[in-house]
């Protein structure tokens, strides 16, 4: 599924407040560019793992995701 195809959809068909795209692998540039167009949230390879360990999906709504893999941070006073 392309970005594009999930923006189009997401809203309009099921009806998301906050569209939240999960994948396996890294998102690319121009991936993470139309998400911050598009208001999408984006939870690539790099965060599953603090997804999985229980941080709240909220917490990912706040992340730029203009930068990419190691470089993305949670608040400082998120455990």
């Amino acid at each position: 599924m392309t970005g594009s195809t999930f923006n189009g959809t997401a809203r309009a068909e099921h009806r998301a407040d906050v569209p939240v795209f999960v994948a396996s692998c890294v998102f690319t540039k121009p991936a993470r560019d139309f998400a911050a167009r598009h208001d999408l949230c984006l939870i690539d390879v790099n965060l599953l793992g603090f997804w999985n360990s229980g941080t709240p999906l909220t917490s990912f709504l706040d992340l730029d995701i203009g930068r990419s893999g190691t470089n993305r941070r949670l608040h400082p006073d998120h455990d």
